[in-house]
């Protein structure tokens, strides 16, 4: 079933936008009635190309028509064959093919011509304009069984809008969603009928433009660093942010990555335990780096995964189980877009042994690509019984969680029950365990930890003595999934009212709803003026600030004020230059041009610091690796620094400019230019919705 109809409120964002044809169109069908016409409909690539001419009046030739040849890739229906010959017949309404094309056709069959062709009006298309067909067609046949209203925002250049926020709404009641980083809006299960669609499109943002230039100028300093590590880090973080600007130099910097990894982790000298130390640092950023490239093209996650393995003889088994997990988790982010490759590392992984790991992406293949998922979990349930129970009870407590997280009708049938004739019925919830977390189940482990929000919701439901962690998991989802509304219906369903009402006031202040009024402002302000402690006043103006609107800016910041008056008169010491920090971050978040003035006068200081710090590396703490900074929150000083990192986004929205003018400031460049990363990525990502003072281990 399909949404009635669509009207469209905004001139310049394209929805589903096809190719343009010169041929007369009445109008483009919906994507659920072009696949229901089509007799097949996959994904392809245009390998040859012949093209058909006649001679013009001029003496030129013109091409009146093409065979195509096209390589089947990922087909939803009807492509029972790996190659499918195309024709077009040179009218107005045919398109052009060319080698190297990658196209989503629906397909249909002229049985004269004994080949296959595509009509002008339909939804075939090049694949990079292909993505919210993809979306409903990677998620049949479930995405077929609700109303569906869906449409992809570009601008001007044609070029995907991620996070756009889409309004809908029927003249009554308005329902939002966000684009993904492909620029597709998707609501389902709405009531059939008619339904304006209005996209919040930002004005041209100079600012933007500015951070993407940035980005880029920062990217060709790369090379100047000394440490693999600081390469590899702030080189991260610049492809992960430019990816959707510029392509092409985010995958180069990714594969330049490589090698610095692979040094890092495998190639360095050990010599001290602070170099074993350095190497597990280089393992952890290459899981971070992998999570990185897998939001942008899994596949180059897999060759990133490949070129940075272990290349020495006979790794221990630890080694080679971590790999298997490694390309396993990859294979259930790979699924959604690429099932058969999914399917292939799961077998690769399941030659090399059971793991837990491979419970999520049975589910995931099974949900939504049955074909491949029944291959799977029929091959692993015919692995698990060949291996002897008695010799590996890793393998026995695989099997029970197995018989638990996949039941018929999900599983097949006949394997389910020949796994259970050996291991018996799936036992008692309580008794499977996954990585020894006490209190989930199996199932409740891999549902919560990589299933939908239908999924936790589901599940929540079956077992309400674990329903507080598992909503809680479900609302936090949808919230990151721009459901904000879904997130908060999940939030009272919860019983317990302590942990619903701690789970709703969380979702307020993610989404910035949390106020104060006048009168709490004017109570807050007499219990300030009885604290008289620097420090404990600054942690009670963090509460003040995070609740005040533009009604009451003025008592927040004459609230600062008094209380900088007050650190003037404290002694230069640690706890000073923290405080001030902490204020100047305060007065940011008010949009006051005195938080970036504080951070022009505390630079010289934290130079002072950084390289008294470095001097003297090892006194204290190891803030050195490699002859350069590195960035970990080890110690005071590194602890600082990542704090002001992971807080830039309220430097960067107080004043751009400046911002990055003050992190030039820094004497030593690696962390003048992570300072800069983070100011950029900052304006990327949009503006925060709240204040929440942001703490973590590392950049």
């Amino acid at each position: 079933m399909k949404a009635t109809l669509i009207s469209l409120a905004f001139l310049t964002v394209l929805i589903s936008p096809r190719l343009a044809m010169a041929c007369s169109c009445a109008g483009t069908p919906a994507v659920c009635e072009s696949f229901a016409a089509a007799e097949a409909v996959f994904v392809g690539t245009v390998t040859r190309v012949e093209d058909k001419t006649v001679k013009a009046p001029d003496g030129r030739e013109a091409i009146v028509g093409q065979t195509a040849n096209v390589q089947v890739e990922e087909s939803f229906k009807g492509a029972k064959e790996s190659a499918m010959i195309f024709r077009s017949y040179g009218t107005s309404c045919d398109t052009r093919y060319e080698e190297g094309q990658r196209w989503l056709f629906y397909a249909y069959f002229n049985r004269d011509d004994k080949a296959w062709q595509i009509q002008g009006c339909d939804h075939s298309t090049l694949l990079e304009r292909a993505a919210d067909d993809l979306l409903y067609l990677r998620h049949l046949p479930a995405s077929a069984q609700k109303t569906r209203i869906s449409g992809e925002v570009r601008n001007g250049a044609s070029k995907s809008m991620m996070g756009i926020k889409i309004k809908v709404t029927d003249g009554q009641k308005v329902y939002e969603t966000f684009t993904d980083k492909d620029g597709v809006y998707e609501l389902v299960g709405l009531p059939p009928r008619k339904y304006s669609v209005e996209p919040d499109v930002p004005n041209p943002n100079p600012q933007r433009e500015k951070a993407i230039e940035l980005l880029k100028s920062l990217a060709t300093q790369l090379t100047t660093l000394q440490s693999a590590e600081n390469r590899a880090r702030i080189g991260v973080n610049i492809a992960d942010s430019l990816w959707a600007h510029d392509e092409k130099r985010a995958r180069a910097i990714f594969i330049s990555i490589e090698d610095d990894i692979r040094w890092g982790i495998y190639d360095r000298e050990i010599n001290h335990p602070r170099d074993e130390y350095a190497s597990m640092v280089f393992m952890q950023l290459r899981t971070d780096t992998l999570a990185r490239i897998a939001k942008h093209d899994p596949e180059l996650a897999l060759d990133f995964l490949k070129a940075t393995a272990p290349t020495y003889e006979n790794p221990p088994r630890s080694v080679i189980e971590r790999e298997r997990d490694l390309e396993v988790k990859l294979a259930a982010k790979i699924s959604a877009g690429n099932p058969d490759l999914a399917l292939k590392l799961g077998r690769e992984s399941l030659n090399r042994g059971v793991s837990n790991e491979l419970l999520p992406l049975l589910r995931q293949l099974l949900k939504k690509h049955r074909e491949q998922g029944l291959t799977l979990y029929k091959e692993t349930v015919r692995k698990v019984r060949d291996v002897s129970v008695k010799e590996s009870r890793k393998t026995l407590d695989f099997a029970r969680a197995l018989a638990e997280v996949i039941t018929p009708p999900l599983a097949d049938d006949s394997a389910y029950q020949e796994l259970i004739k050996d291991f018996g019925p799936a036992p008692n919830r309580h008794l499977v365990m996954l990585n020894g977390q006490p209190g989930l189940s199996a199932l409740e482990q891999v549902i919560a930890a990589g299933g939908d929000v239908d999924d936790m919701v589901e599940i929540a439901q079956k077992f309400p003595q674990n329903e507080g962690s598992i909503y809680w998991a479900a609302a936090e989802k949808a919230e990151e999934e721009g459901d904000s509304e879904r997130a908060r219906k999940i939030a009272k369903q919860i019983t317990d009212p302590w942990t619903q009402r701690r789970l709703l006031e969380t979702l307020d202040a993610v989404d910035g709803i949390t106020e104060i009024s006048d009168e709490d402002m004017a109570s807050l302000e007499k219990e300030l003026n009885e604290i008289t402690r620097i420090e404990n006043r600054i942690d009670f103006l963090v509460n003040v600030v995070s609740g005040s609107t533009a009604k009451n800016r003025a008592k927040a910041l004459k609230l600062l004020d008094e209380t900088a008056e007050m650190l003037e008169t404290e002694k230069p010491a640690k706890n000073r230059i923290l405080s001030e920090l902490a204020l100047a971050l305060l007065y940011c978040v008010e949009k006051s041009d005195r938080g970036l003035a504080m951070m022009e006068s505390l630079l010289p200081r934290l130079n002072e610091l950084i390289d008294a710090a470095a001097k003297l590396d090892g006194f204290d703490v190891h803030y050195m690796r490699d002859g350069e900074w590195n960035m970990s929150a080890d110690g005071n000083l590194g602890e600082l620094l990542t704090f002001l990192a992971q807080n830039a986004a309220y430097y960067a929205w107080c004043d751009f400019d400046r911002a990055v003018e003050v992190a030039a400031q820094f004497d030593r460049s690696e962390i003048r230019m992570m300072a800069q990363v983070k100011l950029a990525q900052s304006i990327l990502a949009g503006p925060p919705k709240a204040f929440r003072v942001t703490r973590g281990s590392g950049y």
